[in-house]
């Protein structure tokens, strides 16, 4: 962005503040210094990426959808070979975008984060949560009811064996209370 001094002198330089501080401040450098007045200015637009954002979104799909079709006639199943791809090269590199390294803020008890569609239910050693499809999807069979998960799908921390164990679909919620 270029723009002018109070005194008149032209620099250029890229203007950290929001739209809502340049009323009051004008354009700032990092460090806090004010380097020219002005409104805000950006050359983005929604209606202007839209169509970008479809074309990049449709490769996307479809260089994944390449490899999975690659993948497959290695004698996997395809929703194993599915899941690991979503794992590294969707949720792995979005997850460490979005949160800095910081993947503790990264925690919901409402949404697994690895699916967005059903309620979490089974915690991870690194403190995330997933929901019971994505544990099916992530991890490896042990027995009847046990699920043994080596990572976790949202961060490519640390390694683990954790093992989790299912409730039995026959089973029901039993709350014990003692009255007295």
């Amino acid at each position: 962005m270029k723009g002018k001094t109070k005194r008149g002198k032209e620099v250029g330089g890229r203007c950290v503040n929001v739209r809502s501080g340049h009323g009051s401040k004008g354009h700032q450098f990092k460090n806090g210094k004010v380097f020219a007045v002005g409104s805000y200015e950006s050359k983005f637009s929604v209606e202007s990426f839209q169509e970008m954002f479809r074309y990049l979104v449709f490769t996307f799909l479809k260089e994944l959808l390449g490899e999975l079709q690659k993948t497959i006639f290695k004698s996997q199943p395809e929703d194993q070979v599915a899941a690991e791809i979503h794992k590294t090269r969707v949720m792995r590199p979005f997850y460490e975008h979005v949160s800095q390294g910081r993947s503790a803020c990264l925690i919901s008890h409402s949404t697994c984060f690895s699916c967005l569609m059903a309620s979490p239910e089974h915690s991870l050693p690194c403190g995330h949560v997933i929901c019971t499809p994505c544990l099916l999807a992530y991890g490896q069979r042990q027995d009847r009811d046990a699920i043994e998960i080596t990572s976790c799908p949202l961060h490519s921390g640390r390694n683990f064996r954790w093992i989790v164990y299912l409730k039995p679909d026959a089973a029901g919620v039993r709350v014990l209370t003692l009255d007295g």
